[in-house]
């Protein structure tokens, strides 16, 4: 494989990324998922936030790691939540406080295999009058122990204009007794597009 995931870490960048819980969430103007900003989904931003501090309120710091022992061989899981993103700020904190945009993540486990994939779709931006199209695909992801990484690709429409945004990485963690959530980072690619996220979902 060309990553090598090491035990202990990602638990650093999970407390960094987990810090930082209770964003700058705004009112939500559409509570019932319409209106907004993002283009082709009828979430918005504000909605997507509120559901990520909820998130993270739940799955914060103290939260504990999956043990290794309770990683199963066979079977696999599914796991559905939000992410937000900066296209300035490398800090998890501060991504969280003050995120750019937003957009739903859902990864599936393959424990058989060790093996991860997911996307990232229905993004908003934070700036009701830009608007985001398409969605991003998590390829060649393993899973080690109790961790997991993938490869970001794809490209996304932003106010009628295709922007790259391939070679991003997206690394994380499961997380409790019954594997129910999943938390991590998003950390920009190759493209010339910089992007950073954190991201909280759960079975």
């Amino acid at each position: 494989m060309k990553k090598n995931i090491q035990v202990g870490v990602v638990s650093s960048l999970l407390a960094l990324a987990l810090g930082g819980c209770g964003g700058s969430s705004g009112e939500d103007t559409a509570s019932d998922g319409s209106g907004g900003a993002g283009g082709d989904t009828t979430v918005s931003f504000d909605l997507m936030q509120s559901d990520f501090d909820d998130l993270i309120a739940t799955y914060d710091p103290s939260y504990p790691a999956t043990a290794l022992s309770l990683i199963p061989a066979t079977g696999g899981a599914t796991y559905a939540g939000t992410a937000v993103y900066s296209d300035v700020e490398t800090d998890p904190n501060l991504i969280i406080a003050n995120p750019d945009a937003a957009s739903r993540v859902v990864l599936d486990a393959d424990f058989l295999n060790a093996q991860m994939s997911g996307r990232l779709y229905e993004f908003a931006s934070s700036n009701p009058d830009v608007e985001i199209d398409g969605e991003l695909v998590i390829l060649d992801g393993q899973i080690v122990n109790n961790l997991f990484d993938g490869d970001i690709d794809g490209s996304l429409v932003i106010d009628g204009t295709a922007t790259e945004y391939g070679g991003g990485e997206l690394l994380g963690a499961f997380l409790g007794s019954q594997l129910e959530a999943v938390s991590g980072r998003i950390f920009q690619g190759t493209s010339p597009t910089q992007y950073n996220g954190v991201f909280v979902g759960e079975r």
